[in-house]
C-alpha cells in the first residue's frame, strides 16, 4: 500500500485548498475532518514560527541523510506571492535549503507515520546564481517509490529566481513515509521545506526519532536590527533614478525605498543616519564602490542597508563606517571585497546580520584585503557579524586586522569555501596607541559558526585554517563546527611581528567545545588553552 500518488491537478474538488491554505478531506465516517500537521521542516535552516523545525548543518533533521547532503542559505528575500504557496508560509522558509552534492547516495527523507493517507507538500525556490536559467537545474522526486516530479526545473516553474513555489501530492503510506530525490541535468536537487499533513480521520500521534542531541542553549542575543520602514515612511526612489540626488535633497536620518535595478557610475555618499531599503539591485557602471561612508576621511555614521543586492564594483560594495547596519541582502562579485574599511578606532557599533557575502576578491588583491569582508583598527564599540552566509570568496571570509579593539563578535554564521582563512583575527585584541588617554584592550568572540572547506588555495606555509589568528590576544573560540579546512578547523600562531608600528602580541586564546573534525592546531602555544574540542 505504498503506490497511490495523487496530485491536486487530478483530484479535482476532492482536495481543494481552503482559505487557510490547508486541504479539506472527507473523513471515512462522513464527517468533514481537517488535516493534521504531522511535520513541518525548514530544510537547511533554523526553527521558524508556525512550528517549522530546524534542519541546519550543525543540528540536522533526524529524518534526512545529513552525512550525504549539504545545506545553504541566502540573505536575499524570496517572493512568496505565487499562488501555490499556502497563506501563512514564512518567507524565511525559502532562504535556506538542503541539497544533494553527488549522484549517489541520493538525498532521502524518511518520516515515521501511522499507516494512512497523507498530503506531502514540497517547497522550492531557485536561489543559486548558477541555476538562474531554464534547464540549469533539473531533477526528479519520488514519494513512496513513485516518481511524482520528473525533470523538475524550479527556475522555469516559478517564473524566475527568488520566487517560492509549492508542489503537493496525496499518498498512502505505511509506517514510514519516504521521499527521495534523483539527479537530472545541471545543478543537483535542492529542497527548501517539507510539510506533511495527515488526511485520515482522527489525530495520529507524531512519532519521535530514536534519539536526538539535546538542544544547546542559544548564545546571548546581540543588537536587534532596526525595523524596516513601512512604504509610507520612506522616500521612494524610482527604478534607475539618481540615488545621490535623492540623498542630497533630503535630511540626515531619511529612509529611501529602492526597487528594481540601479547603475552607479560613482559612489553615493549618504548623510548620517540614512537608510536604503530594498529589495533592489545596485550594480557598477564603472564605479569603484556603491556607497562611500568614509567621505574622504570624515566618516558618515549610522547608515543602514536593508535587503539590497550589490555587485560588480571595482573595489568593494560598501566602504563602511561606524554605526553602520547591513541587514540581509547579497554582496557579491566585487573586485576586492564586499564590505571593508579602516575605522581608525572611532566609536559606533557595526552590525552585519543575515547577509550573503560571496564570490568577492581578486588575484591582484590577495593578501591586501581580498576576500569577503575586511576591517581594520576596529573601535571600542565593536563589530558583530551574525546569521551570514560567507562563501566562495577569493581570500579570507571575514577578517579584522591591525590592532582591532572593542568586541569582534562572529556568531551563528556559515563560512564556507573561501580560498584562504574562513574567519581571521590578525595582530589584534589590544592597541598600543593611547585612545582617550589610555591603552585599550579588545577581544574576539567566535562562536556557534559552521566553518567548512576554507583554505583550498593550498599555500604550503600559510595558516589558512577555518578559524585563524596570528599574534592576537583575548580570544574566545567556542561551540563552532568545522570540517575540511586546509590547515585545520582552528589554527593559531605567533609570528615575528611583535614590535614596531602596529605590532602584534604573543598569541593568547581559549579554544573550547568545538566540534572540529579537521582538528585544532597549535594548542602548545604557551598562552593558548584548548579544552573539550572534538
Amino acid at each position: 500500500m505504498r503506490t497511490r500518488i495523487t496530485t491536486f491537478a487530478t483530484m479535482g474538488l476532492l482536495l481543494m485548498l481552503v482559505a487557510a491554505g490547508l486541504a479539506a478531506y472527507e473523513a471515512p465516517d462522513g464527517t468533514n475532518g481537517q488535516p493534521v500537521v504531522m511535520y513541518r521542516i525548514n530544510a537547511g535552516g533554523p526553527d521558524l514560527e508556525g512550528g517549522w523545525a530546524r534542519d541546519t548543518a550543525r543540528r540536522p533533521s533526524p529524518y534526512v541523510n545529513d552525512d550525504d547532503t549539504k545545506t545553504a542559505m541566502t540573505g536575499q528575500p524570496v517572493d512568496v506571492t505565487q499562488g501555490s504557496v499556502p497563506p501563512g508560509t514564512p518567507p524565511e522558509l525559502f532562504q535556506s535549503e538542503r541539497w544533494d552534492p553527488a549522484a549517489d547516495p541520493r538525498m532521502r527523507w524518511r518520516l515515521p507515520v501511522d499507516p494512512g493517507t497523507y498530503e506531502v507538500r514540497l517547497f522550492f525556490a531557485e536561489t543559486f546564481s548558477e541555476a538562474f536559467a531554464p534547464g540549469a537545474r533539473e531533477f526528479g522526486v519520488a514519494i513512496e517509490g513513485s516518481l511524482v516530479l520528473k525533470d523538475f526545473d524550479v527556475f522555469t516553474e516559478a517564473g524566475g529566481a527568488y520566487r517560492g513555489i509549492m508542489r503537493s501530492f496525496v499518498v498512502e503510506s505505511d509506517e514510514r513515509l519516504r521521499i527521495a530525490f534523483r539527479n537530472g541535468e545541471g545543478q543537483h536537487p535542492a529542497i527548501k521545506g517539507i510539510e506533511v499533513l495527515a488526511l485520515d480521520a482522527g489525530t495520529p500521534a507524531k512519532p519521535t526519532p530514536d534519539a536526538e542531541e539535546p538542544e544547546p542553549s542559544a548564545p546571548p542575543a546581540s543588537e536587534t536590527p532596526a525595523p524596516v520602514p513601512a512604504s509610507g515612511d520612506c522616500v521612494d526612489v524610482g527604478t534607475g533614478a539618481n540615488v545621490q540626488a535623492a540623498v542630497d535633497a533630503n535630511p540626515a536620518g531619511t529612509a529611501f525605498c529602492l526597487r528594481g535595478t540601479y547603475k552607479f557610475a560613482k559612489p553615493v555618499v549618504p548623510k548620517p543616519g540614512q537608510s536604503f531599503v530594498g529589495p533592489a539591485a545596485i550594480v557598477s557602471a564603472g564605479s569603484a564602490m556603491a556607497f562611500d561612508l568614509t567621505n574622504g576621511g570624515g566618516g558618515v555614521s549610522g547608515v543602514s542597508f536593508i535587503d539590497l543586492d550589490m555587485s560588480g564594483f571595482g573595489v568593494r560594495a560598501i566602504e563602511c563606517w561606524t554605526g553602520m547596519k547591513v541587514i540581509r541582502g547579497r554582496y557579491h562579485h566585487n573586485d576586492r571585497n564586499a564590505i571593508g574599511c579602516g575605522l581608525d578606532y572611532a566609536r559606533g557599533h557595526v552590525l552585519i546580520d543575515g547577509a550573503e557575502i560571496d564570490h568577492n576578491g581578486s588575484e591582484d588583491d590577495l593578501g591586501q584585503g581580498s576576500g569577503g569582508m575586511k576591517f581594520a583598527r576596529l573601535g571600542e564599540d565593536g563589530l558583530t557579524v551574525r546569521n551570514a552566509y560567507i562563501h566562495d570568496n577569493l581570500g579570507n571570509g571575514v577578517w579584522c586586522d591591525v590592532q582591532c579593539i572593542g568586541t569582534f563578535l562572529i556568531e551563528s554564521n556559515v563560512v564556507s569555501s573561501n580560498s584562504r582563512k574562513g574567519v581571521h583575527y590578525e595582530k589584534s585584541g589590544a592597541s598600543d596607541e593611547y585612545i582617550s588617554g589610555r591603552v585599550v584592550q579588545g577581544q574576539a568572540i567566535i562562536r556557534g559558526n559552521i566553518v567548512t572547506d576554507n583554505g583550498w588555495e593550498g599555500r604550503e606555509h600559510a595558516a589558512d585554517g577555518g578559524i585563524s589568528a596570528v599574534s592576537s590576544r583575548n580570544m574566545l573560540i567556542e561551540n563552532n563546527i568545522t570540517s575540511g579546512n586546509g590547515r585545520g578547523g582552528v589554527f593559531l600562531r605567533t609570528d615575528g611581528r611583535l614590535s614596531g608600528d602596529k605590532h602584534g602580541w604573543q598569541m593568547q586564546a581559549m579554544v573550547r567545545s568545538n566540534d572540529a573534525a579537521d582538528g585544532v592546531g597549535n594548542c602548545s602555544e604557551p598562552l593558548v588553552e584548548c579544552v573539550n574540542n572534538g
